[in-house]
């Protein structure tokens, strides 16, 4: 019934329409492209604020939400796209190389070009976290074979055991990043500067915004 209510919302209060697409969001994520649909066809001259408010909450979402938006608001491409960015603003590069890349192709190519290339970004610093994990891992085993101070045959694989614990931490960061599991990232602090806004690099969701009910 969600999405039923939020139409409704949205056209007699579409000043209102990020609120209520936000909370909306917030209360059935899995919902989240029938949310913005339905919000889209009721205000879609608030696209702008309805693609931020969908993606904030439910940042996985763009991609399929603004091929949706593009639908309801044939003119409003620019819109589409600052709405994105302002929500995850880690896209915001992306995006303008991709515009540039696909210039007046369709939308769903240009989502496709800018998820290639945030994901290319976002593996380029996961490997430079992994290449730093191991320089210093390095180095505090060289830092302990040169002091000379202690038990050498207790402290160099002390030393070593760091280091090989340093590269599980990192297989560990990997594997959760590869599953999207950015909570578990955030609570373990094993996590990039801006893995708070990479929820985009998360499993798609399972619906389909053509299939099952849909909001009038």
């Amino acid at each position: 019934m969600i999405p039923f209510t939020v139409s409704a919302i949205s056209r007699v209060a579409p000043d209102a329409v990020d609120v209520t697409v936000s909370t909306a969001a917030a209360l059935q994520p899995q919902d989240a492209l029938y949310i913005a649909k339905a919000a889209l066809n009721a205000a879609p001259q608030k696209t702008e604020a309805i693609m931020e408010a969908i993606c904030r909450q439910v940042p996985q979402s763009y991609p399929w939400v603004a091929v949706m938006a593009i639908e309801a608001d044939s003119g409003g491409r620019a819109r589409i796209l600052r709405g994105i960015s302002s929500a995850i603003p880690v896209l915001a590069l992306p995006i303008e190389q991709a515009q540039r890349y696909c210039g007046d192709r369709p939308m769903s190519e240009l989502m496709e070009k800018v998820h290639e290339l945030a994901t290319a970004a976002y593996q380029e610093q996961i490997a430079h976290l992994k290449r730093t994990a191991i320089e210093n891992a390095l180095q505090n085993s060289d830092a302990v074979s040169a002091s000379g101070h202690g038990d050498e045959v207790d402290q160099i694989p002390a030393s070593i055991d760091q280091g090989a614990n340093m590269n599980s931490a990192v297989r560990a960061r990997l594997a959760a990043l590869d599953r999207g599991v950015t909570r578990e990232l955030m609570e373990t602090g094993l996590i990039p500067s801006c893995a708070s806004e990479m929820g985009y690099l998360m499993p798609r969701p399972d619906i389909q915004p053509d299939s099952g009910a849909k909001a009038p």
